[in-house]
């Protein structure tokens, strides 16, 4: 019995010294900026674009086609860190974090109409840790312009539009 305290005390202390203030944190301030969309009852593309701030871009999307068959892909391209950290500091002063976390249903958007997709935008990255759904049939609620222009900076530095229409062309 005396043998098995010991373990369980070594085993408990061991455990611990990895939370101790000497051991060295992770930091989080380095991390990602991820984007989605999610499917519509059309043709609209769904993405989940992964920025790490190295610069390191993950494009996987999937595209419904009429008649030439589905379109998917997932690409790997490269960003300027320094573009990735400045959209992360005006996100931080444009008040990202203080957005609500939903942007949908009728208690939130004062027009509702149904078949579109949404947008999400997850930011991990210097003071954010954040994630922001924005439903683009929603309209006339208070921060509409200030979310849209947020996910327009988001989409240009992550080149959204650009990279869909190379890689998940429509068929219309």
């Amino acid at each position: 019995m005396k043998r098995i305290l010991i373990a369980i005390a070594v085993l408990a202390a061991g455990c611990t010294a990895a939370d101790s203030p000497s051991a060295p944190a992770a930091d989080t301030r380095d991390g990602q900026i991820r984007y989605e969309t999610t499917m519509c009852f059309g043709t609209c593309p769904v993405l989940d674009v992964m920025a790490r701030m190295d610069g390191t871009v993950t494009f996987s999307g999937f595209r419904p086609r009429v008649s030439e068959g589905d379109a998917q892909v997932t690409e790997t391209y490269q960003v300027d860190p320094a573009v990735l950290k400045q959209l992360v500091s005006d996100l931080e002063e444009g008040g990202f974090s203080a957005l609500l976390d939903n942007y949908n249903g009728a208690d939130v958007c004062p027009q509702l109409a149904t078949d579109g997709p949404s947008k999400i935008v997850t930011v991990q990255a210097g003071s954010i840790d954040k994630r922001v759904n924005y439903y683009t049939h929603c309209w006339g609620f208070e921060d509409e312009a200030k979310v849209k222009a947020m996910l327009a900076e988001v989409e240009r530095v992550l080149m959204i539009d650009e990279k869909t229409a190379a890689y998940l062309p429509t068929d219309r």
